[in-house]
This record gives structure tokens, sequence and C-alpha cells, in this order.
């Protein structure tokens, strides 16, 4: 089921072929990788991990011609990016024992993401499976355990269900960027999926976030077909769910309290404890603020067995402040200069991402990367399929 807007050629979702190199894989060979990497991710099996990184590392031998073909902003973000991450390199192997390994991910990731989006058709094909594959498991592990009791926290043996559905959250941002840049469709079904897995899941983060999403499919679709329906249907919202809060209020606010984290409220005193005890260890340090600091003696390390569950921690700690800023900047670079009707949801979904990687630390670098990066690469690739466009 889908959301359909009608655009003229040229835009988002405009009927056409790529103006430029194509060179990207198939959508059976790009639907194998992300899959590959998101169960590698949910899982963290070392032998799909290195089944994914294989066929990442397979894709980009098999296309040296195509990344260097590639047109000149971009080529801009890929050789800036390795340079930030050779750079932060040496300071990150005296902190981080993974750290080479993070390197290697984080390079390949942005490889693997530019080289994938050069067909949007592929990479709308391969978005669709990987989320309705990683729907489907869910779903499956539901109906045989049951909604009660958090049963997602159970799912995955040293994983939590916050982890499950901020994956979930990830993929459904990026499938809703590659529906509305290659068919012009913004995705109701697999929305509605992915909220509904978010509220089993119990999180306050994947709840707002997916909630976000239907928004953000909402308002643009009510823009798109016609700016006035847009104030119209804003309207009606309101009227209906000031209705619904008169009517069923109580119930509503039972049903989030006994069933969501949100009922507790948005403040959560365990990462603000982890948020000041990181950034007491790099006031006042000119090196740390700039490389990054270790977990030593954090709550970090003595609570959270060196887990941040922050992205943005991890990412500063790992490769230091240029590579943090550059991650954050990373969508509005790469759609510089776009028109604001191609790049103003794109990056309203990268928003999404971030906001959800504040909590959890599914970016920055891990291998779902490559799908933040596609995202970012969508954009001017959509803009590069216009007719007669020009590219700088």
């Amino acid at each position: 089921m889908m959301l359909q807007a009608d655009y003229q050629d040229g835009t988002p979702g405009a009927a056409g072929t790529d103006m430029t190199q194509s060179g990207g894989p198939g959508s059976l060979y790009a639907s194998a990788l992300l899959v590959l990497v998101v169960f590698a991710v949910a899982s963290r099996s070392l032998v799909i991990s290195a089944a994914a990184l294989g066929a990442g590392i397979v894709l980009v031998l098999r296309s040296l011609d195509v990344l260097l073909a590639a047109p000149p902003r971009e080529k801009y973000l890929l050789v800036g990016t390795a340079c930030i991450l050779t750079l932060s390199l040496p300071f990150a192997v005296l902190r981080s024992e993974t750290a080479l390994a993070h390197f290697f991910v984080t390079l390949l990731s942005l490889l693997t993401a530019f080289l994938l989006t050069r067909s949007l058709e592929a990479y709308f094909q391969a978005s669709r499976v990987a989320l309705y594959a990683s729907i489907g498991v869910v779903a499956a592990y539901l109906a045989t355990s049951g909604l009660a009791n958090f049963p997602l926290e159970r799912m995955i043996p040293d994983s939590s269900s916050n982890g499950i559905t901020s994956y979930l959250v990830i993929l459904q941002a990026n499938y809703c960027v590659a529906s509305y840049l290659n068919r012009g469709r913004l995705p109701l079904l697999s929305t509605l999926l992915t909220l509904g897995i978010c509220v089993v899941g119990y999180g306050r983060g994947s709840i707002l976030s997916a909630t976000v999403i239907i928004a953000a499919n909402f308002m643009t679709f009510a823009l798109r077909k016609n700016p006035r329906h847009f104030f119209v249907a804003i309207g009606l919202c309101t009227a209906v769910a000031g209705g619904l809060a008169v009517a069923y209020g109580e119930q509503i606010s039972l049903f989030v309290e006994a069933n969501t984290k949100i009922g507790s409220g948005l403040y959560d005193r365990h990462r603000d404890a982890i948020i000041q005890d990181y950034s007491s260890k790099i006031d006042d340090d000119s090196l740390a603020i700039l490389a990054g600091a270790d977990y030593r003696n954090t709550v970090i390390e003595l609570d959270y067995n060196n887990n941040p569950h922050n992205s943005y921690i991890r990412a500063h700690h790992i490769f230091g402040l240029p590579y943090l800023a550059l991650m954050l900047l990373f969508p509005l670079l790469s759609s510089l200069r776009l028109p604001w009707r191609l790049r103003a949801y794109p990056l309203a979904l990268a928003a999404v991402m971030l906001f959800r990687a504040a909590t959890e630390p599914i970016l920055f670098p891990t291998m779902l990367d490559v799908f933040f990066f596609s995202v970012c690469f969508m954009m001017p690739r959509a803009a590069q399929r216009r007719p007669g466009a020009t590219h700088g």
C-alpha cells in the first residue's frame, strides 16, 4: 500500500534513465549485500560479517572504473572522508585495538554506498528486500513468542529491543528515501509496520523516530499534491487528535505508560550520566577534544562494558572531532546546490537517522553506515538523472 505522488519529469520519482555512469550492481546482488549487512549487525556473527564485507570488497574491486569516474562533488566527499579517516587513524590505533577494523569498515561502507546508488532502481529494490526481510523475521518471532513481557528483549542474545527497533528505523528511513527519489512514492504500509514493532519494542527513541517518518511522509504527500491540502490535512489531524484525547485520553495515557518508555518522560538519567562522564574526559584537553578520549574510569567502562549508548560519543572516541563533524554534515555536503524540492525530504529522513543514533551506537562507525551514506548519495544521483542536469 503506497501513498502515490505524481511528479513532473525531472522531479523526484520522475521516469527516466541514468544520465551518467551506472556501473552499480544488479538488484539481486545489491539485495544480498544489504541483507547480509543487516543480519551481520543484528546477529554479530563473524561468519555473516565476513560474508557482508567480502561482498562489499568484491563490488569495490569490480567497480574501480566507476569510482574513478565519480562526479567531482562526490569524488571530493569520497577523498575528503578517506583523508580525515587516515589522519585520525594513528591517534585511534593508540586508543583502540579495533580502530583499524573500524577504519576499514567505514571506508568500505562509504564506497559500497556510492556504488550501490549508481542505479536508483536497483537500490530501491534492494532496500525494499532488506526492510521487508527484517520486518518479516521480527514479525515471525513475535507470532511465536507473543507480545507480552517485552519479547524483543529476548529475540537476539546479548542484544536489546532498542537495538532491533533502531535497525528497523534506519532501514525504514533509507527505504523511504529510495522510494521517494526513484518512484515518487511515500511508503505507508512499511512505516506502519515499523511503528508497530517499535511500540512492541517499548523504546522512546524508536517510537518517536518511526512517528516522525510517518509525519514526514504525510506532510510531503500533502504538500506535493496541493499546498492548500497540507493546511487542511493539518487541521483535520489536529481535530482528530483532539477528539481522541477528549474521548479516550485516559485509556491512551494508560497504554502509553504501560507499554512504552515515553510515559516516564524523555529525560534519561543513565544516558545523561554517560554524556557528563565522557564530557569530563575532554574538558580543558585540546588534544582529547580534537582526537577523542578514552573510556577509562567512566561509567561507560565501569557500568556499560564500554558501550556508550550514543553513536556520537563512540564516533568521537574512535576517530575524533573532524570525523564526527564530517558525519553530521555529510547529508548537507552531499546535497549542496541541489534544489530544495529534491533534498528537503531526504534531509528530513537523514535527520531521523541522526536523531536515532543519538541514543544507540548504531552508526559511526558500523556496517549500517552504508544506509546513511546511501541516503546522502541518492540525492545527487537523483539530480544527475534529470535531463539536461549539470554537475560540478
